[in-house]
């Protein structure tokens, strides 16, 4: 301990490291030894309570990323805060329902959290141990002082269990009690704790709410797949727009695209299938000051208008937001780039897919189709489009996010078959000028799958 429990903690991986590599052998003096050391590490972090400075609560799956990640572990709400937080280290536990943030400025952190659609909350940690009077001790600086705590006001949640009863939480904040009495010797630290976590890396953990994202809240995140209208979700509901589709991206999900593509105050945002503008609305929400969107439809072009209007979003000073009667399928010609190629910052797009689709607008219903024979070939043909218009448009850094959807026996292709079939649809000169970042797919049904890709300029 009096070395550092981070020297133990080093020193306990190289002995991980050289027992799987057979350079020391398990009965081996050498390897006794490294055992022993993983053994102290351990020991040293229940003792001196070694704490994180930042500890990120995560989104469930709801019902509108049920499908994604459905054999891997649920990931996108780390992949959202890699973005968000270029630089830190971001380490997920209890199968990513958390995220301990390393090297990251709590400032930097808290506007991250509060751009993110995938982060409930954010809290800066005073302490964490195996056992209430250890978690009290500051972890930052030493065992000389213990964590600030009010315990009329402290609030307790369970990681295991978003419900908490009244009864056990009182229990666990009269042990609260007992151990501060117990530690009466030490000072009070300058580290304040308002929340007292369980399950949160460590067995206990104090920890003061710094952040809230952007369907946070109070409280644990719930558990189970429901749609959520916390935060900026009920506000932008499909149902309280005056105008929409039934191909309309679920505010959830366009959040997602617009963070993933670094949307953020002062960004130039450009949507080539913006139909009902549900991603350039999200896109105003986060700051973008310049908004273009295109669509071959002018009933879809005056209900994305309509939508602006309502939530008053795209307006001067502030904001300006044009929308243009054009064709994706001709990017070379649009109006969107008069005077303005190699400028956008980012570009969203939920392209079609090739299906039936109804619109709705003041209660009538219109329907268009496209043949079956002809979804492949019309995602081909848009797909290399949208590939042609990010090279003419996005700004180098520039990122471009969109949803590849695939049907039949494309629907189980993994992530090489879909790059292999992006280099089949798209000539060598797009795809070089193009980086993938990000490709995660979800799955609908045996027969339906979409991707959503995030490729970089």
């Amino acid at each position: 301990r009096r070395c550092g429990a981070s020297h133990f903690r080093v020193s306990s991986a190289m002995g991980t490291r050289a027992l799987r590599a057979n350079r020391a052998e398990p009965g081996s003096a050498l390897g006794t030894f490294l055992l022993a050391l993983g053994t102290l590490a351990r020991l040293a972090d229940s003792m001196a309570g070694t704490a994180p400075p930042l500890v990120a609560l995560l989104q469930p799956r709801s019902r509108h990323t049920q499908g994604f990640s459905q054999s891997d572990a649920w990931d996108l709400p780390v992949q959202e805060l890699a973005q968000l937080l270029p630089g830190a280290r971001l380490e997920p536990r209890r199968n990513h329902t958390v995220c301990i943030l390393e090297d990251a400025d709590e400032a930097v952190a808290q506007r991250a959290c509060a751009r993110s659609i995938l982060t409930h909350s954010l809290y800066a940690v005073a302490g964490c141990g195996a056992c209430l009077q250890d978690a009290l001790v500051e972890s930052r600086a030493g065992p000389t002082s213990r964590v600030r705590v009010c315990v009329a006001t402290l609030t307790v949640l369970d990681l295991r269990r978003p419900y908490l009863s009244r009864s056990e939480a009182a229990e666990l904040v009269s042990g609260v009690a007992h151990a501060l009495c117990a530690l009466q010797g030490l000072p009070e630290g300058e580290l304040a704790a308002d929340t007292l976590l369980l399950d949160a890396g460590s067995h206990f953990t104090f920890a003061r709410r710094v952040g809230v994202g952007l369907a946070g809240g109070a409280g644990v995140p719930g558990s189970r797949p429901r749609r959520r209208f916390a935060g900026v979700l009920g506000k932008f509901a499909l149902k309280e727009r005056p105008f929409c589709m039934a191909t309309t991206m679920e505010p959830e999900l366009a959040f997602l695209m617009a963070s993933l593509a670094g949307v953020g105050p002062g960004a130039r945002v450009l949507d080539a299938c913006c139909g009902s503008g549900g991603l350039l609305l999200c896109a105003a929400a986060l700051g973008a000051a310049r908004l273009v969107g295109m669509d071959t439809d002018p009933e879809a072009i005056a209900g994305a208008a309509s939508n602006f209007a309502f939530y008053s979003l795209g307006q001067p000073p502030e904001a300006t937001v044009t929308l243009h009667l054009a064709d994706i399928l001709r990017p070379a010609a649009s109006p969107a780039l008069d005077g303005a190629r190699g400028t956008f910052d980012a570009i969203v797009c939920d392209p079609p897919y090739g299906m039936a689709t109804r619109v709705s607008a003041g209660g009538s219903v219109r329907a268009t189709s496209v043949e079956p024979g002809q979804a492949r070939v019309q995602v081909a043909e848009v797909t290399r489009a949208l590939l042609q218009l990010a090279l003419l448009a996005l700004a180098p850094g520039g990122r471009l996010v969109f949803f590849l959807p695939l049907r039949g026996s494309d629907a189980h292709l993994d992530g090489a078959g879909v790059l292999a079939l992006l280099q089949a649809w798209t000539p060598d000169e797009l795809r070089s000028g193009l980086g993938l970042l990000i490709s995660k797919k979800q799955t609908f049904s045996p027969t339906f799958a979409r991707w959503l890709l995030v490729m970089e300029r």
